[in-house]
């Protein structure tokens, strides 16, 4: 549990600090998740930037040691610290970078359950909900794609509904032009040459062509 709350606490203090690094003035209602994957790809490079500072925190500890200006359980408590550090920042690396390669769909929602399964997956090693969470995430995805595939074929069966309701006004259409005098006829064209759209236009003469 300990290590789990050093994880995303960690975390945390990493995602704010690249945030106040980039001058970025975070508002929550527009993350979006490519968004989302920029900051998960900014916090990876920052944590590599660890890197750097460990290796002249080394280098002073170790040049304090040899003019005897540092006590020695200092610097032992020194390496184990960065020791811990590495262990973290490892951590952190992976969780960034399995959100950042994540591929999208063009569906946000489908979209942040498919990062929130990536960074779940990674962080497994140290976080023991990772079952649970994955089982739960698994669920959620299982009845968004349910529900999006039954809207789907709401829509398919709407639009089937319309295209035979339009068929049939143009049956009786075509039906009118063969049997009417021909200024009623002409007028008719007029009529509908006037008023329709251009798309309706173009739907019309496909399902023309069809009955």
């Amino acid at each position: 549990m300990k290590r789990t709350r050093t994880f995303i606490i960690t975390i945390v203090i990493a995602i704010a600090f690249s945030l106040t690094l980039s001058g970025c003035n975070f508002n929550f209602q527009t993350v979006t998740p490519e968004s989302a994957q920029k900051l998960a790809a900014d916090v990876n490079a920052l944590t590599a930037m660890l890197d750097i500072y460990q290796q002249s925190v080394d280098q002073m500890t170790a040049a304090l040691a040899a003019s005897g200006a540092i006590d020695p359980n200092a610097v032992t408590k020194l390496k184990a610290t960065q020791a811990k550090i590495d262990t973290i920042q490892a951590q952190i690396q992976q969780a960034s970078q399995a959100v950042a390669n994540q591929p999208l769909t063009g569906d946000d929602i489908q979209n942040w359950i498919t990062l929130l399964q990536a960074a779940n997956a990674a962080s497994a090693s140290v976080n023991p909900y990772a079952l649970p969470i994955s089982a739960v995430l698994t669920a959620i995805s299982l009845i968004f794609g349910f529900l999006k595939k039954k809207d789907a074929d709401k829509n398919k069966a709407d639009a089937a509904q319309k295209t035979a309701a339009l068929t049939e006004v143009i049956k009786g259409g075509e039906l009118f032009k063969a049997n009417a005098d021909e200024p009623a006829v002409i007028a008719f064209k007029a009529a509908q040459n006037d008023k329709q759209s251009t798309v309706t236009k173009q739907l019309v003469g496909t399902i023309r062509a069809t009955v």
